[in-house]
């Protein structure tokens, strides 16, 4: 074989040595070899590449933006926002907050779950569920938001996102129906134009009847028209914008602005009360409607929320943070609270606040994306939610999540990708910084009814009776939830998962054991129907106990075939029941298929003899130690477990065969006792 003069010389020699082989195939090898550090190079940036795209999904889609997808986004994201704005309004107003808190909250999420998130047709922003959980909080919800965004980042990190699922519907349900039910009676008071009315439901429930007398007719007047006006565009929105194939142009174009006008109904209603509220003379002595009064304009300059401040509190107590005035009031002192001490007055409030935004956000967008056939990753959700969460405290924010009835809005406008949410956020950046100062003229009344039309429809009807026809235990939680929320809303739900955490897992504190006696009572056999660890290790152990002391049996047999896992709780229980069966004189037999659990009992101090591979197998070694008649072993396995043969090859214990025939005389069966 010749080698072309362009090959290296350092080769010529592998001519003779390895004639048979081609002096290219090492040529080749040796080149590969730079191309392999090349591929692995190439392998771990590709694998980087992947990593980026999985954090900033906006990766996937951005290529394959298109000029008719904008105009989707545009027209879904203008319709959010005429949605939003008055909705900020009313929820900050719900919160205990100045209004202007509700658009802070509404346009820094948008930015960032463009970027981060995965679904299309989520919205992230102020909610009346998170407005009711933190109004509690109103002293530093800004901190609250921060420390309750990093605490959502973190289960994205941990992969901790399971934890949710521990959140059962029944305690949702009954959240979501006391929520409701909170939401809109806080709303009477402005309704009806009162004052003096206690922030908590227990205290609003006694004074709003006791204040009837002090009702402002016109903020009842003007709240009432704007319910039925609410009211009335939503109907006319579900019976007649839907479109029809046989409309003209004209028709057809008229009933999708009809469409558009009621679906920003919320919008127009609160820029007519608006319009009634600048109209009235700022002179008069006394001014017909309650309005929203000051605000502050512009944006927020962006900063870290403050983790201590000077409160004024009661002088009569060490420290009480609630909804403090930002003003010196008779009987309250001026303290400097520190850092710790704010932290853990907030501490409830940060894991109710983190759990229940992500399990919000996390079941609207499975609804949607089930809707519109699309996938939606729950990891990244936590991702995008967090850190949603933080940057949006930078700018006074405070704690947002998903809202069903705008996603449900944005995806009936046509939204095509998250980029409709830039749309969104633009638009409230525009109103913060240029419309903050007309809102205060809108009457308090207007936002009233807004809320309590939004309360009422997320009464949960269909929940309830959905648990009460599936399973009625569930109802346990629901109205443990339902009823405690109207003491305290962090209360309420934490005893609603401490309810149906025990309900959960009470199967493991107390297996079902299956008892059935033998032999004319001389035996039993006692089958545990699941597997079963610590929690229920006690209760086998008194179970065997006490069948051993006051059964009056010769022998017994635990059929544990159907574990798969045992932990020291249990090991433990089988050895002192088994020691005290030796005590009591009966013989115990352990059936236990998996070999390799044998060790932990026998490693636990349960003798060898006492385990057996099958049910079959512990009836014919009991028969060995208790003598019994064939007649007897075959009546009691054919009725017991008919599928089991009664006649096994007894070489080895742990390999026991059954004979072709099913009864067949032999010494075993002869020994047998059962």
């Amino acid at each position: 074989m010749k080698l072309r003069d362009s090959e290296p010389e350092r080769y010529r020699d592998l001519e003779y040595r390895y004639a048979a082989v081609p002096i290219s195939f090492y040529i080749k090898i040796r080149q590969l070899l730079p191309y392999n550090e090349r591929s692995r190079k190439k392998s771990r940036s590709q694998k980087s590449l992947n990593t980026l795209k999985s954090f900033f999904p906006f990766t996937n889609w951005i290529g394959e933006y298109s000029k008719d997808k904008a105009i989707g986004d545009v027209t879904a994201g203008l319709t959010v926002a005429l949605t939003v704005i008055p909705q900020s309004l009313a929820y900050a107003n719900l919160a205990g907050l100045p209004v202007q808190y509700g658009l802070y909250a509404s346009f820094v999420g948008c930015f960032i779950y463009c970027l981060m998130g995965t679904s299309k047709d989520i919205t992230l922003g102020p909610t009346a569920i998170m407005s009711l959980i933190v109004g509690n909080y109103s002293y530093n919800i800004i901190l609250l938001q921060f420390i309750s965004g990093f605490i959502v980042l973190a289960m994205g990190i941990f992969k901790l996102g399971f934890l949710v699922n521990y959140v059962s519907h029944a305690v949702i349900c009954g959240f979501t129906c006391a929520a409701s039910i909170i939401i809109a009676f806080s709303q009477m008071k402005k309704l009806l134009g009162l004052k003096n009315i206690g922030r908590h439901f227990y205290e609003a429930i006694i004074d709003v009847p006791r204040n009837l007398k002090h009702t402002k007719w016109q903020d009842l007047v003007i709240g009432l028209v704007c319910m039925v006006v609410l009211k009335s565009l939503e109907l006319i929105k579900r019976n007649y914008t839907s479109p029809i194939e046989s409309d003209s142009k004209i028709k057809a174009a008229l009933r999708k602005t009809l469409w558009f006008v009621c679906t920003a109904r919320n919008a127009v209603i609160i820029g007519i009360a608006l319009g009634i509220g600048a109209g009235v003379d700022p002179n008069v002595t006394h001014q017909p409607f309650t309005l929203t009064g000051e605000l502050k304009p512009g944006l927020p300059k962006p900063m870290l929320p403050e983790f201590s401040g000077d409160y004024w509190v009661p002088e009569d107590v060490k420290i009480a943070l609630e909804t403090v005035p930002e003003a010196e009031i008779e009987g309250c002192v001026l303290m400097h609270v520190p850092a710790s001490m704010m932290i853990g007055k907030l501490m409830s409030g940060i894991f109710i606040v983190a759990i229940m935004g992500y399990v919000e956000s996390i079941a609207i967008a499975k609804a949607f994306a089930r809707k519109n056939n699309y996938k939606i990753d729950p990891g990244q959700e936590l991702y995008a939610i967090g850190v949603a969460s933080v940057f949006a405290s930078f700018f006074h924010s405070y704690p947002i999540t998903g809202s069903f009835s705008r996603t449900a809005v944005n995806a009936a406008s046509g939204v095509q990708t998250p980029a409709g949410g830039i749309v969104t956020g633009a638009i409230v950046l525009i109103a913060t910084q240029y419309l903050t100062p007309i809102f205060k003229y809108v009457p308090s009344a207007a936002l009233a009814s807004v809320i309590m039309l939004s309360a009422i429809s997320m009464f949960d009807t269909d929940g309830v009776k959905h648990a009460y026809h599936v399973n009625k235990m569930d109802l346990v939680p629901l109205f443990v939830t339902f009823l405690v929320c109207f003491y305290e809303i962090a209360i309420g739900i934490a005893a609603g998962l401490f309810v149906s955490i025990a309900i959960v897992l009470y199967p493991h504190a107390r297996p079902k054991l299956e008892k059935d006696n033998v032999d004319g009572g001389k035996g039993c056999i006692i089958k545990l129907d699941r597997g079963f660890d610590f929690p229920g290790a006690e209760y086998l152990e008194d179970t065997l106990i006490a069948a051993a002391t006051y059964g009056g049996y010769k022998w017994m047999v635990c059929d544990l075939s159907k574990i798969s896992h045992l932990d020291l709780g249990a090991v433990d229980a089988i050895h002192t029941a088994s020691q005290q069966c030796i005590r009591k004189n009966v013989c115990l037999r352990i059936v236990l298929p998996q070999e390799d659990l044998h060790k932990k009992l026998i490693a636990g101090g349960v003798k060898r003899e006492t385990i057996s591979l099958t049910l079959g197998s512990a009836l014919v070694q009991v028969g060995k130690q208790t003598k019994g008649s064939p007649e007897q072993h075959k009546r009691a396995v054919t009725s017991l477990a008919p599928e089991i043969p009664t006649d096994f090859s007894t070489t080895d214990e742990r390999e026991l065969r059954p004979r072709k025939s099913l009864f067949v005389e032999g010494p075993i069966l002869g020994e047998a006792s059962v």
